[in-house]
């Protein structure tokens, strides 16, 4: 690309990828003089840019013009200051992801291709589209849940949907650990301004029992998921904050990922719910370690859920929905029996409780998708959503209610072939 691309455009292009800037490109960047460096930073500087671009000119300042003085202070450019720009900036990336793989129409492009595509043009795309006004409210707004996400909700599981850069795995934090770790390959703590490192460790950190701890984002390990891109995102995150520790928090941090897999475990075998937002935590969309599946199998049979809507239906909800993602890892026949008769039964408690809202419909209909999803087939998983919902909404009839209009627009969207159950379904929610 760099001997058909002037070095500016070819640059230009690699800081839309996700991937650490080619060596031969860095080599013929540290190869200027500093008048040509200067003029390149310059001419970078005139185009419209995301906040990756802004994480990946940061490293290009690092590690090829870090012996001309002039240069250093731009390393105090922030990556990103607002974490609504960066979720804005994902769902753009996101949408043109699921465009692309639901219009194959079977070329079967490879996954790197893919991949590479999704993020050069969500990049190119989400900066036409601030450049005209748009803010991140409305980009988040009109391309969060369209047409070609919900006709990929029950396709088969394919070789990108573990990858690290699936833009459907990466979350604002993420990105921003990531791209701040590519900083710190040559630039300290002490290179960065107090204001800026405040900044990071606001959106990265937690304080939590007088301790700072990483948000949950970034605590699975993803070291060991395919990486068809050799991203940076595939780094181990919590290695992202040797420059935002203080003192002793990078012992905590260190210990941080292990503790939390052992909690998990332990809380879920006493039976206590918060098993389940700990075990999320330490291993978010990761599958479970083979020595962990039978104890979680045995939590997710055990657990009555119901019973947390004491506690709050949406705390209840909450808990519900956290375990149906480990269902995909570890489900057998009668652990996805029982856990239906748990999902019947939460919908039941909520027909009864008082504080239910429109929030907690939302989350069981999520948890009925990822229950639906342990099918073996596109058609067996919408015919399976379709039966649990009717069943759901016969135990709580205002679920009905709340949920007819995203039911209607998932039966516009989805490939015609799979909407027979579909229709059934909207028809018996307008009868009742």
């Amino acid at each position: 690309m760099a001997g058909t691309l002037s070095l500016a455009e070819a640059v230009d292009r690699l800081f839309r990828l996700p991937i650490d800037l080619p060596e031969p490109v860095c080599t013929r960047i540290r190869s200027l003089s500093t008048g040509e460096k200067r003029e390149l930073a310059r001419t970078l500087l005139g185009k419209r840019n995301s906040p990756l671009w802004r994480m990946q000119f940061e490293e290009m300042v690092g590690r090829c013009f870090s012996e001309e003085g002039p240069f250093v202070s731009v390393w105090n450019l922030p990556p990103s200051a607002a974490e609504a720009e960066l979720r804005a900036y994902l769902v753009m990336i996101q949408w043109t992801f699921d465009e692309l793989l639901m219009r194959q129409n079977g070329l079967h492009r490879s996954a790197p291709t893919v991949l590479a595509t999704s993020w050069a043009h969500g990049d190119r795309l989400f900066c036409i589209l601030r450049s005209c006004g748009w803010d991140a409210q409305i980009i988040d707004e009109n391309f969060s849940l369209t047409p070609a996400l919900i006709h990929t909700l029950f396709r088969d599981s394919g070789p990108l949907d573990r990858d690290v850069a699936n833009p459907h795995k990466v979350t604002p934090a993420v990105l921003l650990a990531c791209g701040s770790r590519l900083v710190r390959n040559t630039v300290t703590a002490s290179d960065l301004e107090p204001h800026v490192k405040d900044r990071l460790r606001s959106l990265l950190l937690l304080r939590t029992n007088g301790i700072h701890v990483p948000v949950f984002d970034l605590i699975p390990d993803v070291t060991a998921a395919p990486n068809c891109l050799s991203s940076f995102l595939g780094c181990d995150r919590l290695s992202a904050f040797d420059a935002l520790a203080e003192g002793e928090e990078r012992a905590t941090i260190e210990a941080l990922r292990a503790g939390m897999q052992h909690d998990a475990l332990t809380l879920l075998k006493a039976g206590g719910k918060d098993g389940w937002t700990v075990l999320k935590a330490a291993f978010g969309s990761e599958p479970i370690p083979e020595d962990y599946v039978e104890q979680v199998r045995e939590s997710l049979c055990d657990t009555e859920f119901a019973r947390i809507t004491a506690e709050g239906s949406d705390t209840a909800c909450k808990f519900l929905l956290f375990a149906s993602t480990f269902l995909r890892f570890v489900a057998n026949a009668e652990t996805i029996a029982l856990f239906r008769q748990h999902l019947l039964g939460m919908a039941e408690a909520l027909r009864q409780s008082a504080d239910h809202g429109i929030s907690d419909s939302g989350l069981v209909l999520e948890t009925a998708l990822h229950l639906a999803r342990c099918q073996p087939n596109p058609a067996a998983r919408v015919s399976e959503f379709a039966a649990i919902v009717a069943d759901l909404v016969s135990a709580w009839p205002r679920l009905g209610e709340a949920i007819g209009p995203t039911i209607e627009r998932m039966c516009e969207d989805l490939p015609l072939s799979q909407t027979a159950e579909m229709w059934r379904l909207i028809l018996r929610l307008r009868s009742q």
